[in-house]
This record gives structure tokens, C-alpha cells and sequence, in this order.
């Protein structure tokens, strides 16, 4: 079953998100978060295209897994709702 669960948000959100995120994201996958994980770059590609998305792997135990993270406005709101979804490529 699907949950939506608020986990972080308010003042510093950027800065643990992308601390806690680079304890698990794979270490070939860093570069390009970090690009694209900023409040600039974020907000620029939903105000031009309504969201912004980036796909990486997460290191899981031994293994790594594949993520989707999507961001966007929420409607009517100036607040912003990001959402992360496991993606697997294997087949």
C-alpha cells in the first residue's frame, strides 16, 4: 500500500536532504544529484516545465536500487512536494 508521508520539511530542507542522501546514494551517482538537487535548479525547472525529475541509484544493503525523484508545486501553494519512487530497470 502507497503512503504519503511528510518527512522533512521547512527551514535548512535542502541541506539534510542532501546530507542524508549522499549517505545512501551511490557514490557514481553523487556528481549529479548534487547538480540537480538545488533549491535554484529545482525551482527553475518547475517553473518552466511544472517538475523537475532525476533518476539514481541508492545503495540497499549490498545492492543498489534504482530511484525516480520528482518535484513539484503544490497546486494553489507555494510550497513544494518531492516525491521518490523505487524504478527497477532489471528485467
Amino acid at each position: 500500500m502507497d503512503e504519503l508521508a511528510i518527512e522533512r520539511h521547512g527551514t535548512g530542507f535542502f541541506e539534510k536532504a542532501v546530507s542524508d542522501t549522499l549517505q545512501r546514494i551511490s557514490p557514481d551517482d553523487r556528481e549529479i544529484f548534487l547538480q540537480w538537487f538545488t533549491r535554484k535548479n529545482l525551482l527553475r525547472e518547475i517553473e518552466t516545465g511544472g517538475v523537475s525529475t532525476n533518476t539514481c541509484r541508492l545503495v540497499d544493503r549490498d545492492s543498489s536500487i534504482h530511484v525516480s525523484m520528482k518535484a513539484t508545486r503544490m497546486q494553489g501553494s507555494n510550497r513544494i512536494i518531492l516525491g521518490v519512487s523505487i524504478v527497477d530497470f532489471r528485467a
